[in-house]
């Protein structure tokens, strides 16, 4: 199997994920922050240290203010329904997911939100001239995307975050796709990310940082480090405030050895031999007869990961063909995002999608040149 959904989730694991797992469920496998022995201290060790790697990851310098979730949706979620207040106004990018435009539709029935769309090119790029035009008295947050799971391209945030810290407005980074791709962040308010995309984790675990927690209400409550179990109340202590019941050690100790592994091979080297492959299968997908390639006509830009279009083949069609015939995963449909389908007029029935990372090779990306070369002939005479 030539596995090239990567964006989806990213496979095979290193060994280090698979080894701190096992190693947690066979040595410790008990909870963190529940008991004052040795086998319990050990879980909050583990605990700790995945916070910490993750605080370089993400480039912040207080590892306690980084939460655990269940993965990225949860984590926007948590966000923007204990941060946003009645009749606030929101602006969110193009390139955003269904995990952020979902509970805002939400929100606007609860909390009379309302929010506006901000455009992004082809290229990453957000106007300013955009941003002063859509913004409201009433904007209290702008929530953009590191990288287009559509399109690959990563969005180039600077100006527009430096603008929003003039106007006091808040920033929330959706990490998902461009964490190890994009190298330098951001001051922003908020980031969120998951473990099983670029990171290389195992899937159900997920994190978000905020600068300043007190302005997220508590998503649960109940039994909980950091405070007395006499108290009526959840602890307001971080990360405490949002870890509600008993963490998700084994997803965590998955994550703890990705970071491991990240730290060892460094971001910039899985970055360069992912992007190499796209690079190598670039200038080859752009000779099949009938394909339409979206997005820029460059790879300066992008994440490891390109949407395409064969003529006359339904883009599931393609994707079918590919695992069925040629054993290659893809990915076809709207990816859950839907504005970017909109803008490259691709719904209702999405693209094919192709995405690649530093593990696999060569000989994958080959095979899907050769079979779209093959699908291509055969209703493309």
């Amino acid at each position: 199997m030539h596995y090239l959904d990567q964006a989806s989730t990213s496979f095979p694991k290193p060994k280090e994920v698979v080894q701190s797992i096992c190693e947690y469920l066979t040595q410790c496998g008990v909870s963190p922050g529940r008991g004052s022995y040795r086998l319990a201290e050990l879980a909050e060790k583990n605990v700790v240290e995945t916070r910490e790697k993750l605080s370089v990851i993400l480039q912040v310098k207080q590892p306690d203010h980084i939460a655990f979730t269940q993965n990225a949706t949860h984590s926007l979620n948590i966000i923007l329904k204990g941060f946003l207040q009645e009749n606030d106004h929101v602006l969110i990018c193009e390139y955003s997911h269904n995990a952020a435009l979902r509970p805002l539709e939400s929100l606007k029935k609860s909390k009379r939100i309302s929010y506006d769309v901000l455009p992004v090119d082809f290229d990453g790029n957000i106007d300013l001239a955009d941003f002063l035009r859509l913004k409201k008295r009433e904007t209290r947050l702008l929530v953009v995307t590191g990288a287009s799971n559509v399109i690959g391209v990563k969005s180039k945030l600077f100006p527009v975050c430096d603008a929003c810290k003039e106007e006091g407005i808040a920033t929330l980074i959706d990490l998902t796709q461009s964490l190890n791709y994009v190298l330098e962040q951001p001051d922003a308010d908020f980031l969120v990310g998951t473990g099983h995309k670029t990171l290389l984790g195992p899937s159900g675990i997920g994190f978000f940082y905020a600068k300043e927690p007190s302005l997220i209400a508590p998503p649960i409550e109940g039994g909980s480090p950091g405070n007395s179990s006499l108290s009526s109340y959840h602890p307001e202590q971080i990360p405490y405030r949002f870890e509600g019941g008993t963490l998700n050690s084994v997803g965590i100790s998955g994550l703890l050895g990705a970071l491991t592994y990240i730290e060892r091979k460094g971001s910039s080297v899985i970055a360069q031999e992912g992007m190499s492959l796209l690079g190598e299968v670039w200038s080859d997908l752009q000779q099949i007869p009938g394909i339409v390639i979206y997005g820029p006509k460059n790879i300066e830009n992008k994440i490891p990961l390109v949407s395409f279009n064969l003529k006359n083949w339904m883009p599931q069609e393609v994707a079918f063909a590919l695992d069925r015939r040629f054993q290659i995963a893809t990915r076809a449909g709207l990816h859950c995002a839907p504005l970017m389908h909109k803008k490259l007029k691709t719904a209702p029935l999405g693209t094919v999608r192709a995405s690649f990372g530093h593990l696999n090779n060569r000989k994958s990306t080959t095979a899907l040149i050769e079979a779209l070369h093959i699908l291509s002939k055969e209703r493309n005479p």
